[in-house]
């Protein structure tokens, strides 16, 4: 019974996450004021210019609020505008908030690396990791710890252990072609309509159940609504309130409000399944024989480590990181890419060549090896991660000390210790001193030897993509999936454009950024399917 009443409570329409009663109003109005009078710096730093400030209250609403200025800008506006007229270092505000943007290649160099030390993460978007996590993990943690647990980690991102993941990406890339088939065969007479963007979130989250720890979501085929649901929960962005409640009032996670206690429920359901799955890993593990078949998912591999092994508690931790961090990302980078294909048919017509060439050569089965041969898909990802990166900042960052910062044009400027950075990945990859024609959708300036590879490195002075291409931050708190993430969109993309054509379904589609609090994805993306060629 307290099995069904909890389901029935998480199955409840997300959207009453969202419902605030007055308390909620209240409560958060008094951790702002709270906040601001006793927790968040205000420094402002003199020597960076700022843009107008659109509202008395809000201030520079735009930086922060993107939700609202995709409404009335072209993406990513006015942070492109703001850029070209006060350079790539300003300031603004937003509420009680003073924040410096930082999108200039020198200072994201001394801020990410050369004097790292002295920005770590935020402390809000620490807390929120660490509040879905269980504990703190790669994405929560500071030095030493951060160092101590990505050099745990590292081995299990290592080009060898990544080449034991294609067959899995595989699989479950056949598996939605599958799906595709039997749904053209349903509807002979005409292209069945997709949601694109729905789908490729539940193709993204069934492979990183099954790569994190060997657990099936069962997304796809709704097999297993519970644990969905859960996940869907833990994953819908916090409130305003939420966010510093979480910060800065102990015990806030014990408060008796419905959206606190209904997150709560959540976490405990799927905490409970990865602990499950722990322990059955731990017994499995002291009664296996040596001769054992060995295991593809992060899970067995971090429990395998013969020079570290984690506690269970931690090895949770670092499977619910998987998942935060291997799931929305990617899927909505996914989406992109198809809303990309369908907008430029000579793009997609040489990706296809291209990934038909190199399938058969590898006899239908696609490996690591084969991964590098796909020179022009590569490039068609990695253009539309600079157009459209689905985190369009850099983690905000602290300022511990005072500091002077260089950076490439102009004189270094001063931060004070308090203060806060945002390092904005959307302005700076459409910059024009760093990209030819910088709003286009051109994959071949990412092709070496290119006419477009070769003007970009004219306007760079010679310098490569190091801190002006970033989608996955830089330094030593960059993303440590990043190849696991681009070797799972090879696949998922070689795998569909080889079988099936994606056309946009007419007045089902809207290609406007759509911001959920922490990534971008397009506002609509229903899509008709057609076969390309024949299963085999």
């Amino acid at each position: 019974m307290a099995h069904f009443s909890c389901h029935q409570s998480i199955m409840m329409d997300l959207t009453q996450l969202t419902q605030i009663d007055v308390f909620s109003v209240s409560f958060g109005g008094a951790v702002l004021l709270l906040a601001y009078f006793f927790v968040l710096p205000r420094k402002p730093d003199s020597d960076v210019p700022s843009p107008p400030q659109s509202s008395i209250i809000f201030g520079n609403r735009e930086f922060a609020t993107f939700s609202w200025s995709v409404e009335k800008n072209p993406f990513p506006e006015p942070h492109i505008s703001w850029l070209k007229a006060y350079g790539g270092v300003y300031s603004f505000r937003y509420l009680f908030f003073r924040r410096l943007s930082v999108a200039d290649p020198e200072a994201i160099k001394h801020i990410l690396v050369s004097n790292a030390k002295n920005y770590p993460r935020g402390r809000v978007p620490r807390a929120i990791l660490k509040e879905f996590t269980g504990g703190i993990g790669l994405l929560s943690s500071e030095d030493p710890i951060h160092n101590a647990q990505r050099k745990m980690l590292h081995p299990q991102f290592t080009q060898a252990k990544l080449k034991t993941f294609v067959s899995l990406f595989a699989s479950h890339a056949q598996e939605f072609a599958k799906m595709l088939y039997e749904a053209l065969v349903k509807d002979s007479n005409s292209s069945p309509i997709i949601d694109m963007q729905s789908d490729m979130t539940k193709l993204s989250l069934d492979i990183i159940g099954d790569a994190a720890f060997g657990f099936d979501f069962g997304a796809l085929t709704n097999s297993n609504p519970e644990i969905m649901a859960a996940f869907e929960i833990l994953n819908h962005t916090p409130s305003v309130s939420f966010a510093l409640g979480t910060t800065f009032i102990p015990w806030f996670d014990r408060l008796p409000l419905a959206s606190i206690q209904r997150r709560q429920e959540a976490k405990r359901l799927l905490v409970g399944t990865v602990d499950t799955i722990i322990q059955k890993r731990l017994e499995r593990a002291s009664t296996a024989n040596s001769t054992a078949p060995s295991s593809i998912n992060m899970l067995d591999l971090m429990l395998e480590a013969t020079e570290y092994t984690p506690s269970p508690e931690e090895a949770r931790v670092h499977v619910m990181t998987f998942m935060i961090a291997g799931h929305e990302t990617t899927s909505n980078t996914l989406a992109w890419v198809w809303a990309m294909l369908a907008s430029h048919p000579e793009v997609e017509a040489r990706a296809v060549k291209e990934c038909t060439s190199v399938l058969v050569a590898s006899n239908g089965q696609l490996t690591w090896d084969s991964l590098g041969q796909l020179e022009y898909l590569t490039a068609v990802i990695h253009e539309t991660l600079r157009l459209h990166p689905t985190v369009f900042n850099v983690t905000a960052r602290s300022i511990l000390q005072d500091d002077t910062i260089p950076r490439s044009k102009g004189p270094p400027f001063h931060v004070s210790k308090g203060g806060g950075i945002r390092i904005c990945i959307a302005a700076l990859h459409r910059n024009p001193e760093y990209w030819t024609r910088p709003e286009e959708f051109l994959p071949d300036r990412f092709i070496q030897g290119t006419e477009l590879y070769r003007a970009d490195e004219s306007l760079r002075g010679g310098r490569g993509h190091t801190f002006i291409f970033m989608p996955f931050s830089a330094g030593p708190k960059n993303c440590i999936g990043q190849r696991f993430a681009v070797a799972e969109m090879q696949v998922v993309l070689t795998t569909l454009l080889t079988q099936f054509t994606f056309k946009f379904a007419p007045g089902q589609y809207d290609l406007t950024p759509k911001f959920t609090g922490v990534t971008i994805k397009p506002k609509q993306l229903n899509m008709q399917v057609a076969r390309r060629v024949k299963i085999t």
